[in-house]
């Protein structure tokens, strides 16, 4: 006869093992559907990326899309501005966070733009260290991509002048009240040309898979950024090449001139001087001289008789 002790534990067992099952199923259906979504939220960002528009039209609807679909609180751009990397687009930010954050050149006190050792300019807080490329694989919070990501920033705020990486670290995100951060590189042959923000409010908003997903989009930003830049470049020449040809007249096809006084005449019939009808129909102006032989010719008494 079973123990009904041990009966009531077996049973116990079995529903927790339902429940973790459970649990597990939902935990694989909660990632195939974030995984579809994701999915279908790159399948988007290509299409525009590939739409033959300006940048900033193609960039606004991806920042849009992206807080749609994630539901994050801010999303932004930066991109290269001269030395600085203001935000290009940027939705959900307030306007005290961009009055400071759009600038990440460190200063000196007369405001001059401060350089590191090679010359090159320094840059702020974490943003300016993921655009400077100077993340460290080994950090837990970096990635190899180049990225950071925290889902709880407040410990940031906690770190030791020596042991902090970041050059004069703001924190306005964390005084924000955003504590899942994660900053994305933008690259253009290879360089890297901006970043891509994503911040929440709440922890725990990020999974490396999500942040490795977003770097291919920040990839495939930077090789859309490239292309839209290469057509702008052309087209630019392309409209300068036009408007000096536009100055350029060029006088071609039959011209019919009198063999006797040389004048020419015009699509009217009216007989023109030759340097008049030249000088209408194109861009050559005239200075008038005189040639040795007419000058022999009209001017004997200036010349010794052989």
């Amino acid at each position: 006869m079973r123990n009904p002790s041990n009966a009531k534990e077996a049973v116990e067992q079995e529903i927790s093992s339902l429940h973790d099952r459970i649990r597990e199923l939902e935990h694989s259906e909660a990632e195939f559907k974030q995984n579809q979504r994701y999915q279908k939220l790159a399948a988007r960002i290509l299409e525009i990326l590939n739409n033959p528009s300006t940048l900033s039209d193609s960039i606004s609807p991806i920042l849009e899309i992206i807080k749609q679909e994630t539901a994050f609180d801010a999303v932004g751009i930066r991109l290269r501005s001269g030395d600085d990397f203001p935000y290009f687009v940027q939705n959900g930010f307030s306007h005290d966070f961009l009055l400071t954050e759009n600038t990440l050149i460190v200063r000196d006190a007369d405001g001059s733009p401060c350089r590191d050792e090679t010359g090159k300019i320094n840059l702020e807080c974490t943003c300016g260290m993921v655009i400077s490329g100077n993340t460290d694989p080994a950090n837990p919070l970096c990635t190899e991509g180049g990225s950071v990501w925290t889902n709880n920033s407040l410990p940031l705020l906690e770190l030791p002048s020596g042991q902090d990486p970041r050059l004069h670290p703001r924190n306005n995100c964390i005084h924000q009240g955003y504590l899942s951060v994660a900053l994305i590189p933008i690259r253009a042959r290879g360089e890297i040309v901006g970043l891509l923000q994503l911040n929440d409010r709440e922890k725990d908003r990020f999974t490396l898979d999500i942040i490795r997903f977003f770097e291919g989009i920040g990839a495939s930003i930077g090789v859309a950024l490239m292309r839209k830049q290469e057509e702008e470049e052309r087209e630019k020449l392309i409209a300068e090449l036009r408007e000096a040809l536009s100055n350029v007249r060029i006088l071609s096809g039959l011209l019919p001139i009198c063999s006797s006084c040389k004048k020419i005449r015009d699509d009217k019939g009216y007989w023109n001087q030759i340097e008049a009808y030249i000088k209408e129909h194109s861009d050559v102006d005239f200075s008038h001289g005189i040639c040795p032989e007419c000058a022999k010719h009209f001017y004997p008494e200036f010349f010794d008789k052989e």
